[in-house]
């Protein structure tokens, strides 16, 4: 399915409109088939993601594709209002038990804006040291080590209000985070390859970004980068 949105002819991204709660399942996506995650001659893979919503997003990176027992390393981001951003290692299970390994927690307010993606670049070095970076930035606004990381796999999930997530993104020119690449301009178009949502339909990408226009009377802003 291709959606017309501002931005640029050039590329195309994939989005996922979340229905799926916290402790339910979801898919996983195999990063071997995205077209431009890219791993360079030092050996640190980087992938650009995007979310767009008020708070309350998890993206979460395994070594496989079904629930198993295999751990899964999950960005808990803009958590508790909008507050807080935790790191965290558990089973791949369904974790209604809630007994994770925290590798990280991170006060920062804002992270999430339902008018404007936060569109960020994830860095896997060698040994597990990851980055999180935002357009624009050169300073990694999360930063952890977790020598079993695995990105071969990543999903998105929601805690209680929608969320849009934007995957296998281009990658900025001029590396992680490069002002050089944001923002898009022009009123050409950015076509998504795909967008995934689970069986039950909540308010998607046009209800979002409709959303944020009718509150503010505007329209809504391009997707930085994804051209």
């Amino acid at each position: 399915m291709s959606v017309p949105i501002l931005g640029n002819l050039h590329h195309r991204v994939r989005a996922f409109n979340s229905h799926s709660g916290y402790y339910s399942a979801h898919p996983y996506f195999d990063t071997s088939l995205f077209k431009n995650i890219k791993t360079d001659d030092k050996g640190v893979t980087r992938m650009r993601i995007g979310v767009l919503g008020d708070k309350h997003a998890a993206i979460r990176f395994t070594s496989v594709s079904t629930n198993s027992e295999t751990s899964m390393t999950e960005i808990a981001l803009a958590h508790y209002d909008n507050t807080r951003t935790d790191i965290r290692k558990f089973s791949r299970t369904i974790p209604t038990s809630m007994n994770p390994i925290n590798l990280g927690a991170f006060h920062l307010r804002d992270v999430m804006n339902i008018y404007k993606p936060l569109m960020m670049t994830v860095a896997i070095h060698r040994g597990g040291r990851v980055t999180v970076t935002k357009d624009g930035e050169i300073v990694p606004f999360l930063q952890f080590d977790d020598p079993s990381f695995s990105s071969k796999y990543v999903g998105f999930c929601k805690w209680d209000v929608p969320v849009v997530f934007f995957y296998d993104c281009p990658l900025l020119p001029g590396g992680t985070g490069s002002a050089k690449g944001v923002p898009a301009t022009g009123t050409t178009f950015v076509f998504f390859d795909s967008i995934e949502r689970s069986p039950i339909a909540l308010p998607g990408v046009a209800d979002l970004f409709a959303k944020a226009a009718s509150r503010f009377q505007v329209a809504p802003q391009p997707l930085p980068g994804c051209r």
